[in-house]
This record gives C-alpha cells, sequence and structure tokens, in this order.
C-alpha cells in the first residue's frame, strides 16, 4: 500500500511538474535560426531596466499570495522559458537582466513582444518574430501596485528585505533599501500614470507611440504637460524582413531599412520599454546618456536579418489544396499584387518600398496616426540646446521631430560611450503658451487647448498625410488578429464586407483556428475581449475582395497560407 502511495505521488508530481513547464512541450518552426541564435535572441539585454533584479525576484502580487515572477504566464500571457544556464530564474521570453556600473536589472527585450505562442489541440508552436500576445498594460499597471503595496505594507516589506539583502541583511540596509525603494516606487508610478487610459489595451496590444512620446516628453524632459492619453493601441507588429523596408511602424513613420535609421528605430523601442535617459545635462550638446545598449542593437538587428518567415506546418494544421492555392494566387495578383508585393524566397534582403495607403483610401481605423501626427511636446529642459546631433530644440514642437532630434541624441550618447550619471544637473526652463492658439497648454490634448480645434486637426491629418502601410505578407498567418489595431480576428473575417465582421471577439487564449486562419473564437481561456464599438478599436476598412463569392474567399485564404 505504501509503495502504491508512493508511486501516486511520484506521479502527481511529475503531471505538476509538466503543467508547470510548458515549454518543454513546446515547438518551433524552421525560421533560418540555430537553437543558440534564438537563445542570444531571447536573452540579450537592449539596456531596459524597469527594477532592480532582485527586486524583482523578491516581488509579490500585488494581492501578497505569490511570488510576482510566478504568474508572469498564467496571469499576463508571457510566454515560458526552460531554465538554462542563460536564464537561471527561469524567466519568460524576452525578460531579460541587465547590469550596469548601478547593478543588476531587470528589464525586456524585443522579443517579449515580438515572438508568438500558438495552441492548436495539444500542439504548442512557437513563431519568433510573430505578434505577442501578453497583457503589457495589466503587467505595468500590477507591478505598480505590487510595488506600492511593498512600501506601505510593513511586513510585506519585512518579507522584502529579507529576499532581497539576503546574508547581508542588517537594519542599517534595511534603511537603506527602504529610502531606494521608495525614490523608484514614485518614479515607477509616474510612469504607470503616463500609461494609464480607459479601456485598457487589451491583450496583445500596446500605444508604443503613445508610451515613448509619454516616456520621453513627461519623464524625459520633465514636463508634465506633455502628459497625453496613450489611447491608440496596435497590433504587436511581426519582425522578419522589417529590415528591407524602406519605412517602419503601421503607420510608415519612422524610416528604415539602414544602419542608422534600424538603429534609430531600434533605440526609440528601448525608450518606450523602461530605458533610461538623462537629457538634463549641460553635455547634452554633444549627446545624451542613457541605458541604450547600442553594440547589442546591432547584434539583435544582424540575427533579424537571418530570420525567416514561418511556413504553414502542414503536419500540424493540415496540407494546404494545392488545387485551391494556384486558384487563390490568380485572385491575389487581382485583387492584392497592386499593395501587398510577393517576394522571391531568396531575396530575404532585398530593400522594400512599402506602399503607404492614404487612410481616405484604405478606411481602416485612424486614430493610431492621427495622434502621432497631431501631437506636439515641450521641449522642457532641452529648449535652446543647439545639439551637434541635430538642430536646436524650439519651445514647442511636433512630437514627430522631438521624437527623432532624441533619439539621435541617444544614439550620439551610445557612440561618445556617455554613462548614465547618478545625479543629474538639472536646467532650468520656462514654461511656454501653446504657439497654435496663444493659450496654455491643457494636459492631454494635442497641439490645441480647444478639443473642437483638436478634432479637426485630425480630421485634416486624416484627409492630407494619414497613411497606413501594405508590407508583403509571407508569414501573415501566424499573426493574428489583423488589420493595424488588431479589429479582424481571421483571415476569413478580413475577407467579408466590414459590416459583417465580428464586432467582439475574445483575445489573449493563443488558440488558434486553422480553417478561418485566425483566433479560435470558440476558445474559453481567453484573458480579455475586443469590442470593436470602443473608440480606436473600429474594425472598418480595407474591403478589398470583400465580393469574392465563397469558394473564391476560400482559395485566396488556401494561397495566404502558402506564402
Amino acid at each position: 500500500m505504501q509503495i502504491v502511495v508512493y508511486l501516486f505521488i511520484v506521479l502527481l508530481t511529475f503531471v505538476e511538474s509538466a503543467q508547470a513547464t510548458p515549454s518543454l512541450r513546446m515547438k518551433w518552426l524552421a525560421q533560418g535560426w540555430s537553437e543558440n541564435t534564438r537563445s542570444k535572441f531571447y536573452s540579450i539585454s537592449q539596456g531596459s531596466q524597469l527594477m532592480p533584479y532582485r527586486w524583482f525576484l523578491a516581488l509579490e502580487t500585488p494581492q501578497g499570495d505569490k511570488p510576482f515572477k510566478d504568474i508572469l504566464t498564467t496571469s499576463y500571457g508571457f510566454i515560458p522559458r526552460k531554465r538554462s544556464k542563460d536564464n537561471p530564474d527561469a524567466l519568460p521570453i524576452g525578460m531579460v537582466k541587465d547590469q550596469d556600473p548601478s547593478g543588476e536589472w531587470i528589464g525586456i527585450n524585443c522579443a517579449a513582444c515580438h515572438t508568438a505562442l500558438i495552441r492548436y489541440g495539444d500542439s504548442r508552436i512557437v513563431v519568433d518574430g510573430s505578434s505577442a500576445t501578453h497583457d503589457a498594460y495589466r503587467f505595468i499597471q500590477d507591478v505598480n501596485k505590487a510595488l506600492q503595496a511593498i512600501r506601505t505594507d510593513p511586513g510585506r516589506f519585512s518579507r522584502f528585505a529579507r529576499k532581497v539583502l539576503a546574508i547581508k541583511w542588517s537594519k542599517q540596509r534595511k534603511a537603506e533599501l527602504l529610502r531606494a525603494l521608495g525614490k523608484h516606487v514614485r518614479e515607477f508610478d509616474t510612469f504607470a500614470e503616463t500609461v494609464q487610459t480607459a479601456p485598457s489595451w487589451g491583450a496583445g496590444r500596446i500605444d508604443a507611440f503613445g508610451v515613448i512620446l509619454n516616456r520621453i516628453g513627461v519623464i524625459g524632459l520633465k514636463d508634465p504637460r506633455n502628459g497625453a492619453s496613450p489611447d491608440a493601441p496596435v497590433n504587436y507588429p511581426h519582425i522578419w524582413g522589417t529590415h528591407t523596408h524602406d519605412f517602419a511602424q503601421w503607420n510608415a513613420a519612422v524610416p528604415s531599412g539602414t544602419f542608422w535609421t534600424a538603429l534609430g528605430r531600434n533605440v526609440g523601442q528601448v525608450l518606450g520599454s523602461y530605458g533610461k535617459l538623462r537629457a538634463d545635462l549641460t553635455s547634452n550638446s554633444l549627446g545624451i546618456p542613457s541605458t541604450v545598449r547600442r553594440s547589442e542593437l546591432v547584434r539583435i538587428e544582424r540575427w533579424i536579418k537571418s530570420l525567416r518567415s514561418p511556413r504553414w506546418p502542414e503536419q500540424i494544421f493540415g496540407a494546404i489544396d494545392e488545387t485551391q492555392r494556384a486558384r487563390g494566387e490568380e485572385i491575389y495578383r487581382v485583387h492584392c499584387l497592386s499593395c501587398h508585393t510577393l517576394l522571391d524566397s531568396n531575396s530575404n534582403n532585398a530593400p522594400q518600398q512599402v506602399k503607404r495607403i492614404p487612410i481616405s483610401e484604405v478606411k481602416t481605423d485612424p486614430m493610431m496616426e492621427m495622434n502621432f501626427r497631431s501631437r506636439f511636446l515641450y521641449t522642457g529642459i532641452l529648449q535652446g540646446v543647439r545639439p551637434a546631433y541635430s538642430s536646436e530644440f524650439f519651445p514647442y514642437e511636433p512630437a514627430e521631430s522631438v521624437l527623432s532630434k532624441v533619439v539621435a541624441g541617444v544614439v550620439a550618447g551610445t557612440l561618445l560611450r556617455m554613462p548614465m550619471p547618478v545625479e543629474p544637473t538639472r536646467r532650468d526652463f520656462t514654461p511656454q503658451t501653446n504657439p497654435a492658439t496663444g493659450r496654455g497648454y491643457s494636459a492631454g490634448v494635442r497641439l490645441s487647448g480647444d478639443i473642437a480645434d483638436t478634432v479637426r486637426l485630425k480630421q485634416d491629418v486624416q484627409a492630407v498625410v494619414g497613411v497606413y502601410k501594405a508590407r508583403s505578407l509571407e508569414g501573415i498567418w501566424a499573426t493574428p488578429p489583423f488589420l493595424h489595431n488588431g479589429s479582424v480576428p481571421s483571415l476569413y473575417q478580413l475577407l467579408l464586407p466590414a459590416e459583417q465582421r465580428v464586432s467582439v471577439f475574445p483575445v489573449g487564449s493563443q488558440a488558434f483556428d486553422p480553417v478561418s486562419v485566425g483566433i479560435d473564437m470558440e476558445a474559453t481561456d481567453f484573458t480579455s475581449v475586443f469590442d470593436t464599438a470602443i473608440l480606436g478599436n473600429s474594425k472598418a476598412g480595407h474591403e478589398f475582395g470583400t465580393d469574392l463569392d465563397e469558394l473564391s474567399r476560400l482559395s485566396l485564404i488556401e494561397f495566404l497560407k502558402s506564402l
């Protein structure tokens, strides 16, 4: 009897262990990367510094019932990763350790947002370079709640201090830790406040430009008037082939395709992902000190150049019907090729001039593009600086201009190896009136202090300069949901007239439907719901090929599977 009980306990332990380490059952598609390259991509630091590394390991959930790191995959949708030499604490894909003279930090890299997990039956497929489905908004707000709870609850702080200090614990070190924690909590709370918007982004989306501009404008330039609600979330774009595009981002806002433009693009990403900069120094005329790791960004870009789009896994999803695929290709050439170029499989690194489609033509949700083009920032502590790396910082400029100049300053800072100083030397500045209206600036309203003027400006932006880019569609099957704002759950739905597309659907489950090619609408383990009635979530637009009959629609989908 005792042997039976023992065997049952062993079996139960094995089952629990298997459930706790789903990464053991994952499958990776052949995308041109070795296991070593993939591991380095998952582990390399870009200079992101969320909090001290040991703090994160000691952090408890907001409820205080378990370690925060233990719920990263189950509560927020990060992709689990096995314990290894370069991942000793079994952190999810893209959560990495950064180290500088000030210590060890936990941060994220681009793998966190550009790696997807697709679930179908018992299969778990990892797609490198695809669109992540984690809930970044909830993660940020819960980290803030967890930090606040430790700061205000003496019992929780004592547990935290014991774990952080370990054998180095003393009353003096505990007091020093409390002071350091208080400073960090205040700074992170400011960041979390700049991210707040209602409703939240939901799983698999982020308002990247909104977050980056708030982080630069409010935190970097130290001017709270620069805050604006990051209320235009978009899908994390897939990144295979992106290095060949002449413009990046959904709205083709960032030049790309060269070494320097790629570096600038990636610097901006780091600054929006807990990277730090220090712009309030007299040395900022030469460059801006930051935590950005230039050499590491160069290495990442080199790896991405060798990343191939994923092929449809026929052994898991079923074989592609060749007759339908051939018919679908003919339909594609008639209805899709004018915008979505077909690439030769051997031309992975050939430059591409992406087609930029006016919003008035594509008619998809304009909010992401309008927010970016219509936003202005006060230059705060950089006002009046005439740096070597860009033109003068005027008191009030388009956000696009400020972003470009600050990124150039950070790039210059990395070239000059400017370290992040411990204590900044602040430069005074005088707030200016809004040059567009002659009135004071109201936080959260872009360019104009009058909401009606802002709406009118956004309409002008949509009519004149608003565009979204149309890229080649290799591997598109692995990137649901579709459109820049993720408002369409499957390729089948995308080929329906907009009014026939579903209005509400689940997101965050990672469950895949290989028939409609997209989100499994029957999934019950979703983490949030996408509602297309919410501002910025419109399912409208991209009504190209939506007049196809059912057979033609299915044939086109069969061809899209093969890309």
